[in-house]
C-alpha cells in the first residue's frame, strides 16, 4: 500500500507539538526506500534534492519514481521530545529493514543512521575523502569552510550541532564500556592516575559528611543492598572490576602499604587510650578486657554525674 503525500505529513509536523520524529519514504507499491529523522520540515529535503544536481541512490529513486508518473509515499514511525531517542530509533529501524549498499536488507541509506555518517559504507567513504579534499584544495572554499566553522551559524543550528555531538558521545562511550577488554584498561588507569591535594580533601570532606550522618548512611546501606541482592549481573561486574584492580601490581602493593599504615596507626592510638585508662582506673585485673573496663568506667562517670545533677536541684 503506498504511502501518505508530503503535504498530508507537513500537516501533522504543524499540528504535533513534539519536535523530532523518525519517518520512511516508500515506493509506489509501499516497499521502504530510506529511513530518516528530524524535526520541522526536514522531511521535504528529500524531494528538494532531488530537483538539483546532486546524485545519490536515493534520489535517483525519486527521479525515477516521478518519470513514471507518480509520487514518493511517506510515512512517520514515531515521534519524540528529544534528538536522542530519535536518532536511537532512527539506528533500530535501519539496522530492522537493512541497507541495500552493505547488502542485507532495502534501504538506500549509507549509513547506519543517528548522527547522520556513522558507518558509512567503502564507497561513501572514499566518496567523501575526495569531495573533502577539492574542496579543501580550493583556497576560496577552504576560506568558506574556515568561517562557517568559527561560528556562522545561527543559534538554533549550534543548538542542533551541540545535541549530535551529544549523542555521538553517549553512543560512543556505551559502546566502550560493553568492551570487556577497555573497560579494564580504564579501570586499571583510573586507578594509577593521581588527583591533587585540593582534590582529595573535597572527596574526603563530602564523604566525611556524608558517612557522619546516620540517616544518610541508613539509607546508602538500603539502597547499595538492594542493588547487590537484585542484580546477578552487578554483583558480577563488581566482582570482575575488583579482580581487575587487585590483578594490577602497582594497585596491589599500594592498597597493602596504605592497610599497613592503617594497622599501625590504629595499634598506637590503641595503645595510647590503654595507658591513659591504666592512669584513671589503675592496673586492669587479668583476665579483663580493656574495654570492658572502659565499659565500666563510664557507667560509674555517669552515675556520679547523675547524682551530681540530683543534688543541685
Amino acid at each position: 500500500m503506498a504511502g501518505r503525500t508530503l503535504q498530508a505529513c507537513l500537516r501533522d509536523i504543524k499540528e504535533n507539538p513534539l519536535k523530532f520524529y523518525v519517518y520512511i519514504l516508500t515506493r509506489p507499491t509501499g516497499e521502504p526506500f530510506y529511513v530518516g529523522c528530524g524535526r520541522g520540515r526536514r522531511i521535504r529535503m528529500h524531494e528538494k534534492e532531488a530537483r538539483t544536481t546532486a546524485t545519490s541512490p536515493k534520489i535517483e529513486t525519486i527521479r525515477a519514481i516521478w518519470e513514471r508518473g507518480l509520487g514518493v509515499g511517506y510515512e512517520f514511525d514515531s515521534w519524540h521530545d528529544d534528538w536522542m531517542s530519535a536518532a536511537d530509533r532512527e539506528v533500530e529501524l535501519i539496522d530492522r529493514l537493512g541497507r541495500v549498499d552493505i547488502g542485507n536488507g532495502l534501504l538506500l541509506n549509507l549509513t547506519k543512521g543517528g548522527d547522520g555518517v556513522a558507518d558509512p559504507s567503502p564507497s561513501v567513504r572514499s566518496k567523501q575523502s575526495v569531495a573533502m579534499a577539492k574542496r579543501w584544495a580550493d583556497p576560496q572554499k577552504r576560506a568558506a569552510l574556515c568561517e562557517s566553522m568559527k561560528g556562522s551559524a545561527s543559534p538554533n543550528k549550534k543548538e542542533v550541532s551541540r545535541t549530535h555531538a551529544k549523542t555521538i558521545l553517549r553512543r560512543r562511550m556505551k559502546e566502550l564500556w560493553s568492551d570487556d577488554a577497555w573497560r579494564t584498561n580504564e579501570l586499571r588507569s583510573r586507578a594509577l592516575r593521581g588527583i591533587s591535594p585540593q582534590q582529595k580533601e573535597k572527596i574526603s570532606a563530602s564523604l566525611r559528611e556524608t558517612l557522619c550522618s546516620p540517616d544518610k548512611r541508613e539509607r546508602m546501606s538500603e539502597s547499595m543492598a538492594a542493588v547487590w541482592h537484585s542484580s546477578a549481573d552487578y554483583r558480577a561486574k563488581q566482582s570482575r572490576s575488583k579482580r581487575d584492580l587487585w590483578l594490577n601490581d602497582q594497585y596491589r602493593e599500594g592498597l597493602l602499604v596504605k592497610r599497613k599504615e592503617l594497622g599501625k596507626r590504629r595499634r598506637m592510638l590503641t595503645g595510647k587510650w590503654r595507658s591513659l585508662l591504666n592512669e584513671i582506673v589503675g592496673p586492669i585485673p587479668s583476665g579483663n578486657s580493656s574495654l570492658t573496663v572502659l565499659a565500666e568506667f563510664v557507667d560509674r562517670l555517669e552515675t556520679i554525674a547523675a547524682l551530681v545533677r540530683e543534688q543541685q536541684k
